[in-house]
């Protein structure tokens, strides 16, 4: 028995589903509440992709957490020259 909680089956399937109907820019991406009054966090920036594109769409202030130095300093490359993108250098948690 694997120590995964979901079924390996059920998981290849939804990966599928989600590729195939774009949803890194589809279903990631649309968010009828979002405005430029709006705040958003990414904790994990990684290259700052997905922050960059929502800041785009939006024009809303976001908040990125990436204490990988490598993937922030990419960030910050990334998204330095947006006005309401705050580069976190750092990452989050309960301790």
């Amino acid at each position: 028995m694997s120590d995964f909680p979901i079924a390996q089956q059920w998981l290849d399937h939804s990966v599928r589903l989600w590729f195939a109907c774009g949803g890194d820019q589809t279903l990631g991406m649309n968010f009828d509440h979002l405005n430029e009054d709006s705040l958003v966090m990414e904790v994990g920036g990684y290259h700052g992709k997905w922050a960059k594109d929502i800041f785009n769409k939006y024009n809303c202030e976001v908040n990125v957490y990436e204490p990988v130095e490598d993937c922030y300093n990419h960030c910050v490359n990334t998204l330095g020259f947006c006005e309401k993108v705050y580069l976190h250098d750092y990452g989050l948690s309960d301790h």
